[in-house]
């Protein structure tokens, strides 16, 4: 005998989503997964404090440099940047945002 898992890909979850589950057994799905995400952006959350030096590439078209600023606050959903060269404060989700870890001028 074998013990070998049967192996579920991710298709196979897709398929059963479309076509067998229940509302209820998508909706619990949603659920799980809304919460798995919000775990995520705290995670993400605790590695920054006021004052640290983060880097992000924006997520606007035309938009091709990095953003080196400084966390001037944080919010539930978003982290505010202040541009190292002026500028308007960005609001950043936390997964975007890297440490700056270039040496001091």
């Amino acid at each position: 005998m074998s013990n070998a898992k049967p192996t579920v890909t991710f298709q196979d979850v897709i398929e059963f989503l479309y076509s067998k589950a229940t509302k209820e057994e998508r909706q619990s799905v949603s659920r799980t997964l809304s919460i798995l995400r919000d775990d995520d952006i705290q995670s993400a959350k605790m590695e920054f404090k006021v004052g640290d030096k983060v880097k992000f590439e924006p997520r606007k078209r035309n938009f091709p440099r990095v953003v080196y600023g400084v966390v001037t606050q944080k919010n539930i959903k978003t982290i505010h940047v202040r541009p190292e060269h002026g500028g308007r404060e960005w609001k950043v989700t936390a997964s975007l945002l890297e440490r700056d870890d270039r040496p001091a001028k």
